[in-house]
Order: structure tokens, then sequence, then C-alpha cells
């Protein structure tokens, strides 16, 4: 059902099972019972409504991201002028300039969104 897409679907074989008359026939697959093709149906529209719900929220935090990247192109990060000038260090040498203002530089090992 999920490779056919939508409905009407094409005749559903199944293994025949023992004492069945396909069975007794000789014959390796019967037609599906209506019972099962129900429950089948109802499991394929489950999926297809899971799918589709995935795919919205897929398509809403891809919107949201780009909302975020946006907003964070707005931000502008400059030093205060009328400060005095940050000294530049590693967070080894920080102990020797406290209470001095510093700039400290350094890399994102793994970021989360």
């Amino acid at each position: 059902m999920l490779h056919h897409g939508k409905e009407p679907f094409p005749p559903i074989w199944v293994d025949a099972k023992e004492g069945s008359d396909a069975a007794k026939e000789g014959k390796k697959y019967e037609p599906i019972a209506k019972a099962q093709l129900k429950r089948v149906t109802k499991l394929w529209a489950q999926e297809v409504t899971k799918a589709q719900k995935r795919a919205k929220a897929e398509e809403e935090a891809r919107e949201a991201q780009l909302k975020r990247a946006e907003e964070a192109k707005k931000v502008v990060i400059a030093e205060d002028l009328a400060l005095e000038k940050a000294v530049k260090t590693k967070i080894s040498g920080g102990q020797a300039l406290r209470g001095k203002r510093v700039h400290v530089c350094g890399w994102v090992h793994r970021l989360r969104t």
C-alpha cells in the first residue's frame, strides 16, 4: 500500500494458510481477507497521517531556523570605546588579569541547535 500510494489499491495476495481452499489446491497465495484488508488499510492511513505531520513539523522547524538566523544577523557585537581597552589573553593567563578588562577568544567544539 505504501508503494502504490493511493486508493483504490490493486488486489492484494497473502500466503495461503494451512487448511484453506487455496492451500488444498496447491496454491501458494490467496486473496487477502476483508478483515485483514480493513486492518491493513487502517494502519496505512495512520502511516500516511504520521508522514504528513512529520513533513509539516520539519517544514515548520526549517522556517523557524531561518527566522532565527535572520534575527541573529541583526545582532551586532561591538566593543564599548568609552571603557578601557581590553587585553587579549588566553583563559590560562586570566588569573593574572583579575579585575581588568580582558578579551578571550575561543571556538565551539560541538554546537547543538
